[in-house]
């Protein structure tokens, strides 16, 4: 049974400025409050990040598309391996224009693995909210 996550703010800037901070790939670990470091690896036309998150927990992420346009600033990965209790993950994370200045969306579609559907999108649910509520401070 699939699973979908989404999550969303607004905040008071420009598209283009909140993509400068976010739309990095391998930027994660400078706005997203759990997370430790962001290492990216290239492998040929594939992009990694290897995430660490304070709490000790390892992500492996692989980049699989990527907007860089006037109405859609976005990326979309999938998670290779960590400890969320998810299998066949796919997110996207878009930066889009509202009404005078930017919504940032992170969703995400996977399957629970081990656990309830609802325990699993409690877990993905709680990542996007830390890092869109220090996003929201930062623009605030």
């Amino acid at each position: 049974m699939s699973v979908e996550v989404e999550r969303k703010i607004v905040v008071a800037a420009r598209v283009e400025d909140v993509w400068k901070a976010v739309g990095d790939f391998g930027a994660l670990a400078d706005w997203h409050p759990g997370i430790a470091t962001c290492d990216v690896e290239r492998n040929g036309p594939s992009v990694y990040r290897h995430l660490r998150a304070h709490d000790g927990g390892e992500f492996l992420e692989r980049e699989v598309a990527e907007h860089d346009e006037a109405e859609d600033h976005s990326y979309a990965y999938e998670i290779v391996s960590s400890p969320l209790p998810v299998s066949n993950y796919r997110s996207v994370f878009r930066v889009v224009p509202d009404d005078g200045g930017a919504k940032i969306v992170w969703s995400g579609e996977f399957e629970a693995h081990g656990v309830a559907p609802q325990d699993a999108a409690h877990a993905v649910a709680d990542i996007y909210e830390a890092g869109l509520a220090n996003l929201k401070k930062q623009f605030a």
